[in-house]
């Protein structure tokens, strides 16, 4: 996602700076949102790929046994 430019902050009344402060910060909240959820998913494939790896050793050395 590109960032806009921000419009001329000097030619704006109190009422368009407050709108464009709010739509800014839900924008930045979804952002957060996103990233928490995406490093939530990164940390649960880690979970997973270890747990992989870690039968995936235990089914070698039990072949290995037998």
């Amino acid at each position: 996602m590109v960032p806009a430019s921000l419009p001329d902050l000097d030619g704006l009344d109190p009422e368009a700076l407050k709108a464009l402060v709010i739509a800014k910060h839900s924008e930045s909240l979804e952002q957060h949102k996103e990233l928490t959820s995406s490093t939530h998913e990164i940390e649960h494939l880690k979970l997973v790929i270890e747990k992989y790896r870690s039968t995936s050793i235990s089914l070698r050395v039990r072949e290995m046994v037998e």
